[in-house]
């Protein structure tokens, strides 16, 4: 029981399928590397501020910015993806974080 509850879990096609509009990858190569997201300088947010929203990303798991840091396009399929997780198969808002996207938007 417990092994197919976690080669479900892990099956990569049961999520494409749940939010097919975004993208989630094998992983690395070596199966452990994982990018930090970094928020990324603007005209209004200057590096120094970028850093420290960065860290907050990271320690916290969220940040606030006033500033787009994505188009509209990607807010828009993070929104939907959001949104069919939670309307469509019961899961909590955090599962997001499984697809690239949603790293990618904030890298």
């Amino acid at each position: 029981m417990e092994g197919d509850l976690i080669s479900r879990w892990s099956n990569l096609t049961t999520w494409r399928k749940r939010c097919p509009h975004l993208s989630i990858s094998e992983g690395s190569e070596d199966g452990e590397t994982v990018q930090v997201p970094q928020v990324p300088p603007s005209p209004s947010r200057p590096t120094a501020t970028a850093r420290a929203l960065s860290k907050l990303l990271v320690d916290d798991g969220y940040t606030l910015i006033d500033d787009p840091i994505c188009d509209e396009g990607l807010r828009m399929r993070m929104s939907r993806g959001i949104s069919d997780l939670e309307s469509k198969h019961h899961l909590p808002a955090i599962f997001i974080l499984l697809f690239d996207d949603c790293w990618n938007m904030a890298a």
